[in-house]
């Protein structure tokens, strides 16, 4: 599937859209859309797989979203540690390729992770238009 549209406004591409409330829509759309991208996940702020991008089977989902949200909370401490502020995101470089969390303030995290050798400056824009549109969806009262 190839989507088109203005990729600096994230409401601005067409999407089939669930009435079910699910975001699952949105990391496939992201998945589909990024050619170096092979998952994406959504996290709460309790470490529990909220959506995934198909192709992440369920399991795996659950146990990634465990590690993201440890990854998180590892970053939140060091940043604490040095009085940097909050994260707003980290990488982790794999031989596999990348992984790409960002941080959603009261609402949990986003994770994505490429194939070996991405482009990651388009990876890292479209990640962060993806966290913008998930966290909208995310967020107390929005569910």
């Amino acid at each position: 599937m190839t989507v088109t549209g203005n990729t600096t406004d994230p409401d601005s591409r067409p999407d089939s859209r669930p009435d079910n409330g699910s975001v699952d829509w949105l990391l496939d759309q992201y998945v589909n859309h990024v050619p170096d991208a092979r998952h994406a996940l959504a996290v709460s702020v309790d470490g529990l797989l909220v959506a995934s991008s198909n192709g992440l089977h369920r399991d795996d989902g659950d146990r990634l979203a465990a590690t993201v949200s440890g990854m998180v909370s590892l970053h939140t401490a060091a940043c604490q540690q040095v009085d940097a502020g909050a994260v707003i995101h980290a990488m982790l470089t794999m031989t596999g390729g990348v992984m790409l969390l960002l941080s959603l303030p009261q609402t949990g995290s986003i994770a994505v992770v490429t194939h070996p050798n991405p482009d990651l400056g388009q990876v890292a824009h479209e990640a962060t238009l993806l966290a913008q549109r998930v966290g909208r969806h995310l967020a107390p009262g929005s569910r």
